[in-house]
């Protein structure tokens, strides 16, 4: 018995060391993580440095991609790349599709917008960065808003 009680000490004091032991590890964690999370604060501005930047270098062929995507969202229509050339195509931004695949490309580089194979189309979607940024331009006031003939149809 004494034996018994004598395990169920060391295992009762080992346990006490654990709990302390770990206390300590987390109250150090916890100033660390703190001090990163202070410094993410600090970063935060260049986060949004770095965002400002980005808007601030699309072309009108970006925003109204953006623009055209987010208008075919909300009026349920998928939206796809030969839309979007159809449209830059009208709009007299462009007379090929690889500048069509390009402005695509770049804005789902920057997560602007979402990219899904569906039925053998590559259909766009606008992400939220992607409304983020199209409300920015659209307060810059850089680019004139167009009409997109694909939407127009339906």
């Amino acid at each position: 018995m004494d034996e018994a009680k004598g395990k169920w000490g060391d295992v009762e004091m080992g346990w006490w060391f654990w709990v302390l032991r770990t206390a300590r590890v987390l109250r150090k964690e916890s100033v660390r993580w703190f001090g990163q999370w202070n410094e993410m604060s600090k970063s935060s501005e260049e986060y949004k440095e770095l965002f400002e930047a980005q808007v601030g270098r699309l072309q009108e062929a970006h925003f109204l991609v953006l623009l055209w995507a987010t208008q075919s969202e909300g009026a349920g229509v998928k939206y796809n790349i030969t839309n979007v050339f159809d449209d830059l195509k009208r709009a007299g931004i462009t007379r090929t599709k690889q500048t069509a695949v390009s402005a695509v490309s770049a804005l789902v580089t920057l997560s602007f917008l979402d990219l899904r194979d569906e039925h053998n189309r590559k259909n766009v979607y606008i992400t939220k960065w992607g409304g983020k940024a199209l409300e920015r331009i659209l307060m810059m006031e850089h680019y004139k808003v167009k009409p997109s003939a694909f939407l127009e149809g339906k």
